[in-house]
């Protein structure tokens, strides 16, 4: 059977390629094509059909479609760019033998995702056609599928800051709301009854109470109900924001630490193997056997967190408990070597905040035969990558190189030799990642050889991504 398929199915490709054959339309071989009407679809998203129900004698039917009409300004050939039907096979051929033929989707109708289909209804005419006796037989059926569409439900509000001090004598006002991956058609409401504030139902602002007098210091999460203007439909959105109530403005100076690693190894004896949220990477240098109890112990080695003054008041109010520094020693280095440590950060745009967010990190270099100067001018140089598609393999990421970019804080008066120097990155162009990693690689500055051997180290500490949080 699979054999005599095969060659009705190649001599079926050649007789259609080759031979023109005329088409009649007939009512009687083809009928009762139905679809069940699709209510539940949203705008703009994936949406599928049910396998029709169709009689046809028997005969596996090949379907097209033939035209699209909808309530929104799309043309039909705009919307069929996003609309595929299922056939189960590239051309109609004349057989009732199924065994041997996929048939469970045929007819069924996909939308693809990101679609143009907005609110509405739309009304698809099909196209089927059979063959028998070596002859084509079709027949049209208008708008014989019918979608509604709805408008996309929105996902979020999002208040920028969340947090506002609204005080006798203020402006006492919030921003306009931004609203997340939904039909901006919406109206807005306080799903509850607060004496203080008021709401604007156009722009979803809200403020004050006219009149309203504060006397007491008092915390509000406002609930704020947002209803589809076209479809009614409700989305309840809590913790969008929280507002302070005070006599007098209040000024808030705390940080909010999105991603702080404690750089603690995994293995003092496998130093290569990297740490609690950090891998290692020996790239060049340090490649011969002699080397390989100096990548296992010495390589990035764990030593305490730097002393300077900002990066202890960063661990207090990161509540960080438990903190390293990583340490690459030079040990008469006269060749050229690069290594790597790269610490992952994951879901950066879900975790922050709408204000500023920064990357920042404090590092020294300790050389005992070198004047030490800020980069680039050391014998050694320690470079910032930044990467939002590294998983595991340095190789295979994209980096972007922000060296040039670090604002470097330093004490002028004081020697730099042996100094913990605070980097800070502005981290704009990285925030609407879904992840990034950070790459500090320790890189020498010189060629062949440097005029002396190199002895010192380098450090590395509190590693870390905040964001500042001041009120209105």
């Amino acid at each position: 059977m699979r054999r005599l398929l095969l060659i009705i199915l190649f001599f079926s490709a050649f007789f259609f390629s080759c031979v023109p054959i005329a088409e009649e339309e007939n009512v009687s071989y083809i009928s009762n094509l139905s679809y069940t009407t699709i209510t539940n679809a949203r705008e703009f998203s994936e949406i599928k059909s049910s396998k029709p129900f169709i009689d046809t004698d028997g005969y596996i039917p090949f379907y097209e479609i033939l035209s699209v009409t909808g309530t929104n300004d799309k043309s039909s050939s705009e919307l069929l760019q996003y609309v595929t039907i299922k056939n189960a096979l590239e051309f109609p051929i004349e057989t009732k033998h199924f065994e041997d033929i996929d048939t469970s989707n045929i007819g069924v109708i996909s939308i693809s995702e990101n679609d143009v289909f907005s609110n509405g209804t739309y009304d698809f005419s099909i196209k089927v056609s059979i063959v028998k006796k070596g002859k084509i037989y079709y027949r049209t059926f208008s708008n014989i599928l019918s979608v509604n569409v709805k408008p996309l439900k929105i996902e979020d509000l999002k208040y920028c800051p969340r947090r506002y001090s609204f005080y006798n004598g203020g402006e006492n006002s919030t921003s306009i709301p931004e609203i997340y991956n939904g039909n901006e058609s919406v109206k807005f409401y306080l799903n509850e009854n607060y004496e203080e504030l008021n709401i604007n139902e156009e722009t979803g602002e809200i403020s004050l109470k006219d009149n309203y007098n504060i006397s007491s210091l008092k915390s509000i999460k406002p609930i704020v109900k947002v209803v589809n203007s076209l479809s009614n439909e409700e989305v309840i959105i809590s913790d969008a924001l929280e507002i302070f109530l005070s006599e007098e403005v209040i000024v808030d100076n705390s940080n909010s630490y999105i991603h702080y690693p404690i750089l603690k190894s995994r293995n003092n004896k496998k130093l290569y193997n990297g740490g609690e949220e950090y891998d290692v990477f020996n790239v060049s240098g340090y490649d011969a056997p002699e080397d390989e109890w100096f990548l296992a112990r010495a390589l990035w080695k764990n030593y305490p967190s730097s002393d300077r003054l900002e990066a202890i008041q960063s661990r207090e109010e990161g509540s960080i408990n438990e903190n390293f520094s990583l340490e690459h020693a030079f040990w008469n280095i006269d060749f050229p070597y690069e290594t790597w440590v790269v610490v992952p950060v994951e879901n950066l745009k879900n975790k922050r905040d709408c204000l500023s967010v920064s990357l920042i990190f404090y590092y020294k270099i300790k050389l005992n035969d070198y004047p030490f100067t800020i980069l680039p001018n050391t014998p050694v140089n320690l470079e910032l990558l930044i990467s939002n598609n590294y998983e595991n393999d340095l190789n295979s990421a994209n980096w972007i190189n922000k060296t040039s970019n670090l604002i470097y804080d330093y004490d002028n008066d004081a020697e730099i030799n042996n100094q913990w120097i605070k980097c800070e990155l502005d981290l704009s162009e990285f925030i609407n990642e879904d992840k990034i990693s950070i790459g500090l690689k320790s890189i020498s500055n010189f060629g062949e050889s440097p005029q002396a051997p190199i002895n010192g180290n380098l450090r590395i500490s509190d590693i870390h991504i905040k964001q500042h949080l001041n009120y209105e």
